[in-house]
């Protein structure tokens, strides 16, 4: 398992472009929204040496194997998360770097729709954002809907450096949108 520091110093690079004064907007106000950001991030690259596996979900069982959710613990627990909400966290780390890999790939479609339904074709995913069918339709939670696709926009600035942040707000602002206009639905956010 040896990890090579300059793609991982490259990565942290963009990192701190993100959430930099230059960085995409639809970063600025997130860090001062929700303290776990931070955790969300040490805890991605925490996972990177581990990660044999690019999927979502083999990179979740990763964490869940790691106990990822136990290492931050302390900080987590003054922030008022519970075991859910701590387990939860890690699994959207894994998430965020599966992304990052996804979204380096070439022969991935780079639309933000095409992109999104990559990963929600994973059933790690699918149960990150708690999708459930109901009556022949595939229902997903707003909030963990709107912070996956948040998540997946980071990963989507940081897996390029060629990436501006007008470009990234784009990809964000859309997939928001689409999420606001699909009722709940999966199927009108996976959908072109």
């Amino acid at each position: 398992m040896d990890v090579e520091a300059q793609p991982v110093i490259k990565l942290i690079k963009a990192l701190s472009k993100a959430f930099g004064a230059k960085g995409p907007k639809t970063f600025q106000s997130w860090t001062s929204l929700d303290e776990s950001v931070k955790i969300l991030i040490a805890e991605t690259l925490l996972l990177i040496p581990f990660a044999d596996e690019k999927t979502p979900k083999a990179i979740m069982e990763t964490a869940d194997r790691l106990m990822l959710d136990e290492f931050f613990s302390e900080y987590t627990s003054l922030m008022g998360l519970d075991d859910n909400q701590r387990r939860a966290l890690s699994h959207e780390a894994a998430l965020m770097l599966s992304a990052i890999i996804l979204y380096k790939e070439d022969e991935v479609e780079k639309t933000p729709t095409l992109m999104l339904s990559c990963l929600l074709n994973d059933s790690g995913v699918m149960n990150l954002v708690q999708c459930h069918e109901y009556q022949g339709t595939v229902w997903y939670n707003k909030e963990s809907m709107q912070r996956a696709i948040v998540i997946c926009s980071l990963s989507y600035f940081v897996s390029s450096h060629e990436r501006t942040a007008k470009e990234t707000d784009l990809f964000a602002r859309t997939l928001l949108e689409k999420e606001i206009k699909s009722g709940y639905k999966l199927s009108g956010i996976v959908k072109e």
